[in-house]
């Protein structure tokens, strides 16, 4: 499956989140696959920052974390954020199928206002329904304003980065996560996704290198920072902080009443995002008639969050486990072997950035590439 030359490291994968940034680099080996490096910066405070700021930030970060890192070379593949892609479906009739280019750049110029002519616009056939007793195309858009991308490339060229593509975060989930599954018979079964970042959480539906289901949802873990701090009358950083705390081996430090206030404070902002999580998993029956999920997927910053995933096992009645992008990979090179505690989920994005190019499999076609 994997086709790069042998002992040759791919891109670094690079995921800039609301107030975490991760870039990490993989090598096939003739005995498997090494992490040659990886750096991950928090930048607290800067989510909130726009503009200039918010850009000076950022570029001095990945200097930073490209200066103190193994990598090997410069070629990066990143991913857009969900505050840059735009994501929509809709539904177009079979009969309909020769106009797909035209319809998909109306819907996207009525639903975002974009220039068919400027911006970039893609789409994936996520599959055949029913509606009523009319047969029907269900049509992922995706879509990125140009200064987007522009601002996007101009921050990884400052940093001293050559982009070599710019990805999207659902496919990256959908490639990472294939290539860490551990049989072929996971790789072809339909699979629920929820990667849960600082801005927004991702659900997504797919298997093999399909998918069928896409939906940002404006809920995550800054959220729940905020929700903590309002509790506590603390600030946002301490209450990231706090957090963090009980992820963490040092919870114990967190004592049992300061604990249930957490937890309290952190309960509505749980549930609503499990709510709109499971409207997710209910259109995706109704309309693919595909059975309820058996597990959720769980990946991103906020993965470990404990009341969360309890949330989404009482509130779903399913199974959450999470995401494995680094598994059967060797670490030895770099931090990440020391952490022996966690699954690493929080990697799943950057790590299917990074290899991107590694087969001819159509995951990621819908990456917006550099001239």
């Amino acid at each position: 499956m994997l086709s790069m030359i042998k002992s040759k490291a791919g891109p670094i994968g690079l995921d800039i989140g609301n107030n975490t940034i991760r870039m990490i680099q993989l090598s096939q080996r003739d005995n498997g696959i090494e992490v040659v490096a990886c750096e991950e910066e928090v930048i607290a405070g800067s989510g909130g920052s726009e503009g200039n700021e918010r850009h000076g930030v950022l570029v001095r970060a990945i200097r930073d974390m490209l200066e103190r890192g193994s990598f090997e070379g410069k070629q990066v593949v990143s991913c857009l954020s969900n505050k840059e892609l735009m994501i929509k479906s809709f539904r177009m009739s079979v009969s309909e199928v020769n106009e797909i280019d035209s319809l998909v750049m109306q819907e996207a110029s009525a639903r975002f206002g974009l220039d068919p002519d400027k911006d970039e616009i893609r789409f994936v056939m996520a599959g055949r329904i029913l509606q009523g007793e009319e047969q029907k195309d269900e049509i992922i858009l995706l879509a990125v304003k140009q200064a987007a991308i522009k601002e996007h490339i101009s921050i990884l060229e400052e940093a001293g980065l050559t982009p070599q593509s710019v990805d999207s975060i659902p496919f990256a989930i959908l490639r990472s996560t294939q290539r860490s599954a551990r049989r072929q018979a996971d790789r072809k079964d339909t699979r629920f996704f929820v990667d849960v970042g600082g801005e927004f959480t991702t659900v997504m539906v797919g298997r093999e290198d399909e998918i069928n289901f896409v939906k940002q949802i404006p809920i995550a873990g800054r959220h729940l920072n905020e929700a903590v701090a309002s509790k506590l009358e603390i600030s946002l950083e301490e209450a990231t902080m706090l957090r963090g705390k009980l992820q963490r081996k040092d919870s114990e430090s967190v004592n049992a009443s300061t604990r249930q206030v957490l937890i309290d404070a952190m309960r509505k902002v749980n549930e609503q995002l499990v709510q709109e999580i499971s409207k997710c998993f209910r259109y995706h029956a109704v309309t693919f008639r595909g059975s309820s999920p058996k597990e959720i997927i769980l990946a991103g910053g906020v993965a470990y969050e404990e009341t969360l995933v309890n949330a989404l096992r009482r509130h779903l009645g399913v199974e959450v486990i999470h995401a494995m992008p680094l598994v059967g990979c060797e670490l030895g090179k770099t931090d990440l072997a020391n952490r022996e505690d966690c699954n690493l989920s929080e990697w799943t994005v950057a790590a299917g950035a990074s290899i991107k190019n590694w087969n001819n499999s159509t995951v990621g076609a819908l990456s917006y590439e550099r001239d």
